[in-house]
């Protein structure tokens, strides 16, 4: 019930821009962070507006991509039947290669100026 009423809310005041936190890194540096445009992001998901998500943050692709898999392997994971694939998603190999990227991403954000 929290969760929808999240989305709920998350949907309605999106557009104002008000409502939610600042990036810090960006206020105290002025470097885009590799989450800037996050926020902006999945509301333009949720939206159904892939191609405006992408503009906001490309590193969105990879954590969609990670957090759905995540997600249906928790869901669907009964009597531990996809222990194999569980192992190799939320292993350190699996995690440090998701931190590599993310900070990848920091640097070539900020060089690219994308």
């Amino acid at each position: 019930m929290l969760v929808v009423a999240g989305i709920i809310y998350y949907c309605w005041f999106d557009t104002l821009g008000i409502y939610f936190p600042k990036c810090p890194i960006k206020l105290l540096t002025g470097l885009n962070c590799p989450s800037c445009g996050t926020q902006r992001a999945f509301s333009a998901l949720l939206h159904g507006h892939i191609i405006q998500a992408l503009q906001y943050n490309w590193f969105i692709i990879f954590s969609v991509i990670y957090l759905l898999l995540c997600t249906i392997v928790v869901v669907y994971d009964i009597n531990g039947r996809l222990y194999r694939f569980r192992k190799y998603l939320f292993g350190r190999t699996t995690l440090m290669l998701y931190v590599a990227l993310y900070f990848l991403w920091f640097v070539v954000r900020n060089l690219l100026g994308v």
